[in-house]
């Protein structure tokens, strides 16, 4: 039976004869009854959800186990070209009978970190140098430079411009050792060299700042002509 507030069922009790005995009246309250529908719904569909979850990681635990040592390695150097700088370094008791392909393989890595490192500090140190650097091909086009070459010129933008229009030069001149420049009120040295790469012919320069020994020159020609002067008064 059901009503607004409860639902019930009548159940006979009859004796081994079959005789009727009484009858029990089982209710619960209507309110009580959706709360633990909903429960047993809720509980069914989280079991479920939870055995497809553990499906997939189980699948997933047991093909990377049965994968052979090929494709394991194959699928493992894969990730590590994706990021070589932050990737660990192949195990060898984990692709049986190819340690000689994992050492290669770390050794590999091992080099190109190392490589990494050094293009760092290289370009840390050419960044904060106080010398003008800059690097330019075989037309003179500079590809390369560092800020402080910015500063000298007094210009936004260097790259793409011809070191044989700023320096008025011409290739036959070089290499160039301690030609002198004057920049924005202040003296620089010019070293210009070449060098080939990969058949590719490329200048390398460098601006440096002798201003302090222009000025201590300029001094101690001032105080020699001083000491001249006050020795022929003297005379």
């Amino acid at each position: 039976y059901e009503n607004n507030k409860e639902i019930g069922l009548y159940s006979l009790i009859s004796d081994i004869f079959g005789q009727p005995l009484g009858v029990i009246q089982i209710s619960l309250s209507k309110t009580l009854f959706t709360s633990l529908y909903m429960t047993y719904w809720i509980i069914g569909i989280f079991i479920i959800a939870l055995s497809i979850i553990l499906s997939l990681i189980y699948a997933r635990y047991v093909a990377n186990f049965l994968m052979s040592p090929v494709e394991r390695i194959s699928f493992d150097m894969d990730k590590i070209s994706q990021n070589p700088i932050n990737s660990e370094y192949l195990q060898k008791d984990r692709y049986p009978h190819l340690e000689l392909m994992v050492e290669a393989t770390n050794k590999i890595l091992e080099s190109f970190r190392k490589h990494y490192t050094n293009q760092k500090k290289y370009e840390e140190i050419v960044w904060n140098i106080k010398e003008g650097i800059f690097e330019a091909d075989a037309q003179g086009i500079i590809n390369l430079t560092n800020p402080i070459l910015k500063k000298i010129l007094n210009t936004d933008c260097i790259k793409d411009k011809n070191i044989f229009d700023i320096f008025k030069i011409n290739h036959t001149e070089i290499p160039i050792k301690a030609k002198e420049y004057y920049f924005n009120n202040r003296y620089y040295h010019l070293f210009i060299d070449k060098f080939t790469l990969q058949k590719k012919l490329y200048y390398s320069g460098i601006l440096i700042d002798i201003s302090q020994q222009k000025n201590d020159e300029k001094a101690k020609l001032a105080l020699k002509l001083e000491l001249e002067k006050k020795s022929k008064l003297a005379e």
